[in-house]
């Protein structure tokens, strides 16, 4: 066991510096069509729940009568 956790913090120590290095950052990606889309899903799924529960409604005040 304690040689399996000699190993693991060996390559703890050895890995380590390496999450300190920078990453070149990257170009900004404009996602300004696919939130225009999103708007569109989502006014198109509103609209399709209200009917459905418009129609649960309907049925269900209808066999309250």
């Amino acid at each position: 066991m304690k040689n399996r956790l000699r190993k693991v913090a060996g390559l703890v120590v050895s890995v380590a510096p390496l999450a300190l290095v920078s990453v070149p950052t990257q170009a900004a990606i404009d996602v300004t069509p696919i939130t225009d889309a999103l708007t569109d899903v989502n006014a198109i799924g509103i609209a399709v729940f209200t009917l459905i529960v418009g129609a649960a409604v309907y049925k269900w005040i209808r066999r309250a009568m």
